[in-house]
């Protein structure tokens, strides 16, 4: 055991002139954890001892005893992940599918005995149950539930209705190389006809060209959010990451002046899901497999077309990894090009001299 005393936050033996008046602390280790916490109420030794001892066996206690706690996961999930997610997401929306394939498969299972095998067994129903189109579920689409069902127990694991979460020992599937779609020129030509006819997928489609922010962080920008004196956008965060400023060209400005006169109340794009709209739009345009997210391709090919460096569109994307950024380069062989062909003139010189 160890106890002590410290005083101006500094440890004080009984030697020294100010031992009275410091506080006594406890610290030790206990599975691998650091505890260490001050007594103010001990005024002796033997109280600080006695204070460590109570410490230790409560976390020991807390951390051993049988859970007895009943509740079914779907019963957690309507009274705790459902208010979660409406205080912390963005897209509700998508959660609230992902979190409907979980209570179909798990149910009225008392949560604290999900095991890792039940894990397992629901990763591997659902590798073996096509999609209502009848195609294959992709891997990626499996990995956003078992991110759901992930975060389901790590709340429970909050909640002390279970005692680990048992999907840190079921490894997420490998999924497949990111898509890289972009428009042609042609469907290019017909997607900013058409789009002008419906302003919504018109101004959505704009931002995310203008942004590159995901669909989420668009669907939340209110008015606030715009400083039109600095001429930036404070974006609410995404995957993780905190929230942070995006600069606003003119387009951008004009666009946002012009939202801004119709005086929306909250947010600027009143509904959660526009996936039935997009892909109508699409459909009226004739542009088959082009999905909202791959604006973000366009965006940053776009950038590094006009000069920028792939350094700049990392700080843009705010990706921690420059390889992330690398999957929305597109044609990269086209942008290398002129590189090689510097080369030119020294075969030409060569051949000369030969």
């Amino acid at each position: 055991m160890s106890v002590y005393k410290k005083f101006n936050g500094k440890r004080v033996k009984r030697k020294n002139k100010d031992y009275n008046r410091g506080t006594w602390y406890y610290e030790f280790r206990l599975d691998r954890r650091r505890y260490h916490k001050s007594i103010p109420e001990a005024a002796t030794r033997k109280q600080a001892v006695s204070a460590e001892r109570a410490a230790k066996s409560a976390i020991f206690e807390n951390k051993y005893q049988t859970l007895t706690d009943t509740t079914t996961f779907t019963e957690f999930v309507d009274d705790v992940y459902y208010d979660y997610i409406e205080q912390n997401n963005v897209n509700t929306y998508s959660k609230r599918v992902f979190t409907k394939v979980l209570v179909k498969y798990f149910g009225k299972k008392p949560i604290r005995d999900i095991t890792p095998e039940d894990c397992r067994k629901f990763l591997r129903a659902r590798q073996g149950t096509p999609t209502i189109h009848g195609r294959a579920r992709k891997p990626a689409s499996i990995n956003k539930e078992l991110s759901t069902l992930s975060k389901i127990l790590n709340l429970a694991k909050q909640e002390r209705k279970v005692e680990s979460n048992p999907l840190e020992f079921v490894p997420m599937l490998k999924e497949s190389k990111p898509r890289e779609r972009i428009l042609t020129v042609e469907e290019k030509t017909r997607f900013d006809e058409v789009l002008h006819e419906d302003p919504i997928p018109f101004r959505l489609s704009t931002i995310a060209m203008n942004t590159g922010l995901r669909r989420g962080q668009i669907l939340a920008i209110k008015l606030a959010h715009i400083d039109f004196e600095r001429e930036i956008l404070l974006a609410v965060p995404s995957k993780g990451r905190d929230s942070r400023q995006i600069p606003l060209n003119q387009t951008m400005l004009r666009l946002f002046r012009e939202i801004e006169d119709e005086k929306p109340e909250g947010r600027i794009f009143p509904f959660k899901e526009f996936r039935k709209r997009w892909n109508n739009a699409m459909q009226r345009i004739g542009i088959e497999d082009f999905h909202f997210h791959d604006l973000k391709h366009a965006f940053a090919t776009e950038l590094i077309r006009r000069g920028n460096s792939p350094e700049l569109v990392q700080l843009l994307f705010a990706h921690s990894d420059k390889a992330v950024t690398e999957i929305y380069i597109n044609q990269k062989v086209e942008l290398m090009r002129p590189a090689v062909n510097t080369l030119d003139d020294v075969q030409e010189i060569q051949g000369k001299i030969a």
